[in-house]
């Protein structure tokens, strides 16, 4: 009998949950309008725009017209890719190119807006630089591109790096995606309005019907007492005593 009622009481009646979220709707619609508008107002006014430029480089070197392109200097190539990378990002990097653009940020800023990316089984590389300046981030991504060009050549004795594609001035930015940031916002303000409405239902323990009689005291409702919305009775009363007081008149 308790198991049978602890099943009872730990069911979900989606449609009583459905009244529930319609009876208080206008919370979610204040944490739906608050949530859009705080973001609009953060994303629009606040947040500053991110510009991203790229710079494309080929680690390689055409073979001589005799005997082409050797397998091992195709591997070696392949194996430097990654030295590469980890010298574009070094501290050495970060350091040249701040003073050569006369840059007043520190090194440990400076790398977190680099990127070094390549394809799998290809010897491109690509540099990206993020920045708030279009104009900076192309000047960061284009001179570390000259800057592993010439290092390849001073460390590893090899002039194989070469330049496919030079960063050129972004027109958009890439972030914030304001569209997307609204979008979260709706999203998650009617989360918390859904919980919040959910949560005062749960802490709520008033008895609202006779299904809440039979869940939370365990007894059976045998008959109610409806609500009475007719016109006032005071109006109607007064109205019989005075046509009865002229009556005996």
């Amino acid at each position: 009998m308790e198991q049978e009622y602890y099943n009872d009481f730990m069911e979900i009646d989606l449609k009583e949950l459905i009244r529930i979220l319609l009876r208080k709707w206008w919370i979610i619609a204040i944490f739906f309008i608050t949530a859009v508008t705080v973001s609009f107002v953060v994303s629009f006014y606040f947040l500053k725009p991110v510009y991203k430029a790229e710079t494309t480089l080929f680690v390689g070197k055409e073979g001589n017209k005799a005997g082409g392109i050797e397998l091992g200097e195709i591997k070696l190539n392949d194996e430097l890719v990654s030295d590469y990378r980890a010298i574009i990002t070094s501290r050495l990097a970060a350091r040249e190119v701040i003073d050569k653009l006369e840059l007043d940020m520190s090194v440990e800023s400076f790398q977190r807006q680099i990127e070094v990316t390549t394809a799998s089984n290809s010897r491109l590389m690509k540099i990206s630089c993020e920045d708030t300046d279009p104009q900076l981030a192309m000047n960061i991504a284009n001179s570390l591109a000259d800057f592993i060009i010439v290092k390849a050549d001073e460390i590893m004795d090899v002039e194989n790096v070469k330049i496919i594609d030079l960063a050129e001035l972004p027109a958009k930015p890439i972030k914030p995606n304001k569209k997307m940031n609204l979008a979260i916002a709706a999203v998650l303000g009617v989360m918390l309005a859904v919980g919040l409405i959910f949560l005062m239902e749960y802490l709520d323990s008033t008895i609202k019907n006779k299904k809440d009689v039979a869940r939370y005291l365990g007894i059976n409702v045998i008959g109610e007492i409806p609500e009475f919305t007719g016109e006032e009775r005071g109006f109607k009363r007064g109205k019989y005593y005075k046509e009865y007081y002229e009556y005996r008149k």
